[in-house]
């Protein structure tokens, strides 16, 4: 029954990890504490039930912003959903009122200061409440990042409703934070629910900072027409970033705290409803919006904490399609946010700061290590899970094929050379400029100039040098004792290095475009020139139905439902419901106009719809084999890999042969396959153990099937394996089963 109102309420046809057990336990009148990524689809754990269950689901949740837009997407998915804060008006607040004593409203928003008012808790007890929900728990934790006092009044809900279930959800807590959500909310026997923190759609990159603005419109330039947040420090930076933006043309609006209410609103109303393409604001911007169609987020300073960090890149990509995290870091960033933390008064708040913030400056400097990786073991996760921590990820600066490593022990020793022979007194800048040979006064003042090291580094650019000195920062090769005078000092380790008893290396950043990544688990094709231009009329229908909702253009639908519409071409209402968020109600409400747009689009260019529609077959929800492409559409770097293989090599001494990781070798057989290319599925499985693992895929898809869907999610099939299958090998499996089973439903249309 919870398959068929999934579908029907919210247009998909399987669960996300965790999703379900959490929905169950909801409905069999649990306590729930889950711990879900952001774009986790934790709303939909209580949406869900709210919509089964008889009554009423109370919703805590911390900004005005964030209600209305969760209330709006509720009402497109035919929820009845409602709020009750300072900005409803009087009469529309007793219709509310009216209806809830009426059991017509499945969800009721409200804030967390409420739970300080004796009235309004008296009002709730003569509602038909099914479970209270709690949004942004770790704001009750004073270890969280973000805590806020009006929170603690929570911890009434247990005490004055003692026979109504609660669930409560957070993004970013750590195992301490989770801890203390659970006490002071006094759950009772909870169903516990720690979700992988992996969001493998974003790609994080951290960069040295050195001419911010210059560095942005170089970013920009591959991000022409991408939906985007750029956070920066300070009121007068967001001001400064967003005033060249708009210079250089580009639809940017500014957000901080210094703003009128009506402004911050006015300007975040405008991106929530894609009438703004960017944003640049302070941290105070970002949890009250719903936002799914963020491509990228930048960071122009350097976060406070792992947690705030981790929350704010996950406003990027919240519709599982690819999309970019940026932090551009440079050292003074961290020594002015040292200087403020250590100026708290409070001895408690200012020791979690610091060591929050040491944890971020190990995260921006390092290079020695997949920063996915840093990430989720921040968070209690081992990444990837049974394997080596060898293992790249292929979704950060450090794992990229744009990345290298070089052996810089030589470089590495000039630097060290120049701070001993200055007796290791000064700091990165200086030092710097001694081994550039700078002519400046304070190297004239100290004659460092005359140095043996004077010079020694002048082939090479600065921003290198200063990246071996960070990196050597990251790995404690060097040291600084005093944030507020960063002199440079080295460890035993620098001696070692310096004496030549020890090498150095550090990650080498090519200049080289990043080639594009497809999604392991929930990968989509790019679109053809034809399905580009579908994927723009839908964009316009989609902004049009916006407008005339009065709603952000996400909660009509967001880019992947889009972009599925646009690649498989649906013709009718049934092959209309096969596309991923597109649900029973919203094709009732929309269904006729994506129709006639795509209908429309097909007929202007018929030839090219019908190559596409060959592609698809809406039965099976999957793909048919893709038409040959020509050599050209393969890049050197699978052209090399597909050398080596036709040499006789297997994928462990392709691996070993290019330095790059077996996932990186097995993405670029998807790749040739998916271009065209004829690859022998034998040379990789033997007929039975392409069976097996065609049983494992069979037995992770048996209660979806029910409504005739076929599924190749993968990390089903590995845990039906028990172990003796990895994600890679699964992967590269599910390329030849898909075609296998696309082919049988193509000879079997009639």
């Amino acid at each position: 029954m919870i398959f068929r109102q999934l579908a029907e309420t919210f247009g998909f046809r399987s669960f996300r990890p965790h999703q379900e057990e959490i929905v169950r336990a909801v409905l069999n009148r649990r306590d729930v504490f889950a711990v879900m990524p952001t774009g986790g689809g934790k709303s939909l754990c209580y949406q869900l039930p709210a919509k089964i269950m008889d009554g009423v689901c109370v919703v805590v949740s911390p900004l005005i912003a964030l209600m209305k837009d969760q209330v709006d997407a509720a009402r497109t998915n035919g929820i009845n959903a409602a709020t009750l804060n300072s900005t409803i008006p009087l009469e529309e607040q007793r219709k509310i009122g009216s209806a809830l004593h009426r059991n017509e409203i499945d969800m009721l928003y409200i804030s967390p200061e409420r739970f300080n008012n004796e009235r309004f808790i008296e009002r709730l007890k003569t509602l038909n409440i099914t479970f209270f929900a709690i949004d942004e728990a770790h704001c009750i934790s004073e270890w969280g990042h973000d805590f806020r006092p009006d929170y603690l009044a929570l911890s009434r809900i247990a005490e004055e409703f003692p026979n109504t279930p609660l669930a409560a959800f957070t993004a970013t807590a750590t195992a301490r934070v989770s801890d203390d959500i659970v006490c002071r909310l006094k759950l009772r026997n909870p169903l516990l629910v720690r979700a992988s923190f992996n969001r493998p759609n974003l790609f994080y990159r951290v960069v040295p900072k050195i001419n911010f603005h210059q560095q942005l419109r170089e970013f920009l330039q591959k991000h022409p027409k991408d939906s985007g947040i750029i956070y920066r420090q300070s009121r007068k930076k967001v001001e400064e970033t967003a005033a060249m933006l708009q210079r250089e043309g580009y639809s940017a609006l500014p957000y901080h705290a210094g703003m009128s209410d009506e402004d911050r609103h006015r300007n975040q109303d405008a991106f929530s409803k894609d009438a703004c393409q960017i944003v640049a604001a302070t941290i105070a911007f970002g949890m009250g919006i719903d936002k799914s169609n963020v491509r990228f987020v930048i960071h122009g300073e350097l976060p406070k904490n792992i947690e705030g960090y981790y929350q704010e890149t996950g406003r990027a990509g919240r519709d599982s399609e690819p999309a970019e995290c940026m932090l551009f870091y440079s050292r003074s960033d961290s020594f002015i946010l040292e200087k403020f933390a250590k100026d708290i008064e409070d001895t408690q708040a200012r020791k979690i700061a610091l060591q929050q913030l040491q944890q971020m400056f190990h995260y921006a400097e390092n290079q020695s290590e997949c920063r996915r990786t840093v990430l989720l073991r921040y968070f209690g996760e081992q990444y990837p899970k049974h394997q080596s921590s060898l293992t790249l990820c292929g979704g950060c600066d450090y794992c990229s094929d744009d990345a290298e490593k070089e052996d810089a022990t030589i470089p590495a020793q000039k630097i060290l050379s120049a701070i001993v022979r200055t007796g290791e007194k000064f700091g990165a800048g200086q030092i710097v400029d001694i081994v550039t040979g700078s002519n400046t006064e304070k190297i004239r003042q100290f004659h460092h100039d005359t140095l043996p090291t004077y010079g020694v580094g002048k082939d090479k650019p600065k921003t290198y040098w200063k990246a071996v000195i960070n990196t050597m920062l990251a790995k404690e090769v060097l040291n600084t004792e005093d944030p507020e005078r960063p002199i440079l000092k080295l460890t035993d380790s620098a001696r070692s290095i310096l004496k030549g008893r020890r090498r150095f290396e550090m990650i080498k950043f090519l200049e080289k475009e990043q080639k594009e990544r497809r999604l392991s688990a929930a990968e989509l094709p790019a679109l053809s020139p034809f399905g580009q231009s579908v994927f723009e009329k839908l964009r316009e229908l989609r902004m049009s139905l916006a407008q005339e909702a009065n709603v952000p253009p996400y909660v009509i639908f967001n880019d992947r439902t889009l972009h599925e519409a646009a690649l498989f071409l649906p013709q009718d209402k049934t092959e209309l419901l096969q596309i991923s968020g597109i649900g029973e109600y919203k094709a009732g409400l929309y269904g006729k106009h994506i129709l006639s747009a795509i209908q429309e689009c097909c007929a202007a260019d018929s030839e090219a719809a019908e190559t596409s529609r060959k592609t698809f077959t809406p039965f099976s929800g999957r793909f048919a084999e893709p038409p040959a492409k020509q050599k050209g559409g393969i890049t050197p770097t699978i052209e090399e890999t597909l050398h080596l293989f036709g040499q006789g090599n297997s994928i462990e001494q392709i691996a070993a042969l290019r330095q790059l990781s077996k996932g990186t070798v097995y993405s670029h057989f998807e790749d040739a396959y998916q271009s065209g290319y004829a690859v022998d599925s034998e040379r990789f499985f033997t007929p039975e153990r392409l069976a097996q693992i065609r049983e494992w895929f069979a037995d992770s898809a048996k209660e979806a099937a029910e409504l005739g869907f076929t599924l190749w999610r993968l990390k089903p099939a590995v845990e039906a394996s028990g172990g003796q299958l990895d994600y890679d090998e699964a992967r590269l499996a599910r390329m030849f089963l898909q075609k296998e089973h696309s082919q049988h439903a193509l000879d079997n249309i009639p």
